[in-house]
């Protein structure tokens, strides 16, 4: 054997070598690739979920106030009328059903939740109780107002977040 052939072998252990290493480079580098891949893939749908339930919540929440404020309006309407009665009846069941289902829906631990909900408690307690902070129709009207501005606000920073974080 020459120094020629002996150079060429060692040459093509090299070449051999290098692709052998090099395939295991790029299988090693492309299953880390993948899992990476899979990983931004589970986390967007991740994101994809909990921003589809944060928009069927804000949903929720918008569909529940105005059935609440519809069914204070209906009892202030016939005020005069329903004092003994605003218990019984659909409006009276269906404001308590609203009452509860928001205070469900709301996180007491937030600012933004507890005003809203201190609305709505008095609301409820001159509606049925006549006490509290409202003494009259029109105050309660104001505080109906409020309450809605107050969700309003609430549900645009909410959707401003989804956009936000599903952006």
């Amino acid at each position: 054997m020459t120094i020629d052939h002996i150079f060429t072998i060692i040459s093509l252990g090299i070449a051999v070598l290098g692709t052998a290493s090099g395939w295991v480079y790029t299988s090693i580098t492309d299953r880390r690739k993948e899992r990476n891949e899979k990983q931004l893939e589970d986390h967007r749908l991740s994101v994809q979920y909990i921003t589809n339930k944060r928009v069927d919540w804000i949903y929720e929440v918008r569909n529940t106030m105005s059935e609440f404020i519809a069914s204070a309006e209906r009892i202030l309407v016939g005020y005069d009328n329903v004092i003994g009665a605003k218990l019984e009846g659909e409006v009276g069941q269906k404001i308590w059903t609203d009452y509860y289902k928001l205070k469900l829906l709301f996180n007491y631990q937030d600012e933004a939740d507890a005003k809203i909900m201190e609305k709505l408690d008095k609301i409820m307690d001159f509606i049925f109780y006549e006490t509290g902070d409202i003494h009259t129709e029109d105050e309660a009207r104001m505080f109906m107002s409020e309450t809605v501005a107050l969700t309003q606000r609430y549900l645009k920073t909410e959707w401003d977040r989804v956009k936000r974080e599903a952006g």
